[in-house]
């Protein structure tokens, strides 16, 4: 050990004790928008998940999609997320969008972090299968008995449907769904046999068009009140 003392002018300016103690390790400390972190830790990319929010059949969308993203990173912070419609053409993510229109649409998107770690580009593909407006009529009878006039410009192609009674008691009928086709300007009956007793409404839907009748079921009439 060696002390070291050091005079300017008679004053003295620094002592100095030197030993041959180990170096500490040094890190790199960046700063970006007033925060700080230690980008020689993050070796990690961010994580990105997307959110499609929409009306849902099954796996496919029967309503315009409203699209977000939710990116997160522990260490340095998410710097941006990055998305495209068609793969080759990116856009930085800044709020919800919306897409519209038949189709099946894939999105492509990823993010980077405060030090340029990059996730590995992620793909959601989803259909949208939007149900033109029809007119629905609800009446009686032996059962639920509906008529479903296509009004629209386009022939529906397996629409989905479904009908439903509220309440009651039910052997049998008290649910039913599938899909439907009508061309253009043509009507469709469907007859939904049921066994019950009850005063449900009766709810009819069509795509996103409902229809509602108030009702007396007994055993398997049903009488419109």
């Amino acid at each position: 050990m060696r002390l070291h003392t050091y005079f300017i002018i008679g004053v003295l300016v620094a002592c100095l004790t030197v030993s041959n103690l180990p170096a500490a390790p040094v890190t790199h400390s960046s700063q970006v928008l007033g925060t700080t972190f230690d980008d020689g830790n993050d070796t990690a990319p961010p994580v990105t998940d997307v959110i499609l929010d929409g009306m849902i059949q099954g796996d496919v969308f029967i309503s315009n999609v409203t699209v977000s993203f939710n990116a997160t990173d522990d260490v340095s912070g998410v710097n941006a997320t990055y998305y495209s419609l068609d793969a080759v053409n990116f856009s930085v993510y800044f709020e919800p969008f919306n897409i519209s229109g038949d189709g099946q649409y894939t999105i492509t998107y990823y993010s980077i972090d405060n030090v340029g770690n990059q996730e590995t580009p992620k793909n959601t593909t989803f259909t949208i299968l939007l149900v033109g407006p029809v007119a629905i009529n609800i009446s009686g009878g032996v059962g639920p008995i509906v008529t479903i006039k296509n009004i629209g410009t386009k022939d529906l192609v397996d629409a989905p449907f479904s009908i439903a009674l509220t309440s009651g008691i039910y052997l049998y009928g008290q649910y039913r769904n599938g899909t439907i086709s009508i061309p253009v300007g043509a009507t469709k009956i469907l007859r939904s046999f049921v066994v019950g007793i009850g005063e449900p409404t009766i709810l009819v839907t069509v795509g996103q068009t409902q229809a509602t009748m108030d009702a007396f079921v007994f055993g398997f009439l049903v009488i419109k009140l």
